[in-house]
């Protein structure tokens, strides 16, 4: 290997030690970003426990990739909780509404099973088979025999209000 050597200076050693810095730095770096998002993910997780307590709703273990972090709340129902159900539920949701394509199987004619789809979170999508007008409210017969007309409900916002406690959290604490 030659080195190039300027006004007595050894210019390969300085970049040889110039690339062992950063690459100190990079994983000194690498190592408090990753107690950051370890200590981030602590926070979250029992931030999104405690508000899920009393449901049937799981909320899972950080996850830590490439990408940042993970941690999701899951289980049955999970989006008509956060979100809402029924026109009754509009405007209750703090947040950005999903806009991607939701398919879904409902009722048809005789209660035989048919594949509808929305543009979006919708909070009363016509359907003639499922949904009814009683006393000028909008809603749907639930359980068996259309025994009870629920109008919906509002949207819980408990992913959302874990985020915004999270976010608040984090600035409060001075190491971040």
């Amino acid at each position: 290997m030659s080195s190039k050597i300027v006004n007595n200076i050894d210019l390969s050693g300085i970049k040889r030690f110039s690339k062992t810095l950063r690459q100190m730095r990079r994983n000194t770096e690498s190592g408090d970003k990753n107690q950051k998002y370890e200590k981030f993910g602590t926070i979250a997780h029992e931030i999104l426990s405690r508000n899920y307590v009393g449901t049937s709703f799981k909320v899972s273990e950080p996850q830590l990739s490439e990408k940042g972090l993970t941690i999701y709340a899951t289980g049955y129902g999970i989006a008509f909780d956060e979100f809402g159900t029924g026109a009754y539920a509009q405007n209750t949701y703090k947040g950005k509404l999903p806009t991607q394509t939701i398919t879904f199987e409902t009722k048809g004619l005789g209660g035989m099973p048919i594949t509808m789809s929305t543009s979006g979170w919708e909070y009363y999508y016509d359907n003639p088979f499922t949904k009814s007008m009683v006393n000028g409210r909008l809603g749907w017969w639930t359980l068996k025999g259309n025994t009870y007309f629920s109008e919906g409900q509002s949207a819980s916002n408990r992913f959302y209000n874990s985020c915004q406690e999270i976010k608040k959290k984090i600035k409060e604490d001075s190491k971040w």
